[in-house]
């Protein structure tokens, strides 16, 4: 699946991918007319499976949270989706998986 740079499931803004120009969130680009719906609906779908996991965090349900942060970081394979998986890895008590996440970060973080 490609990586939408352009978008954040959590931004109230997003980046054409045809044009570039940064908008509020609508279903067309607001300079060259490109149909954002689909983008708009899985910056959508990402940012609930994102809250579900979080949500299921909380009351402690690791696998649950699990399965909803892969399904995030599936829609939308940024920092914050990453992390929240890697996390979810790890309470599940699979810290391989954790560990390979965060070897293939392609933005390392300083210690």
């Amino acid at each position: 699946m490609a990586r939408f740079s352009s978008i954040s499931a959590y931004a109230a803004t997003v980046c054409c991918p045809t044009c570039r120009a940064r908008q509020e969130w609508t279903d067309q680009c607001r300079r060259c007319r490109s149909d954002l719906s689909l983008l708009r609906r899985v910056a959508e779908h990402c940012r609930l499976a994102r809250t579900a996991a979080l949500a299921a965090l909380k009351k402690g349900r690791w696998l649950v949270a699990l399965a909803h942060a892969q399904r995030a970081f599936a829609l939308n394979p940024q920092p914050e989706s990453r992390r929240l998986l890697a996390v979810c890895y790890l309470l599940a008590d699979r810290p391989a998986e954790a560990l390979a996440l965060a070897a293939a970060d392609p933005e390392p973080h300083a210690p």
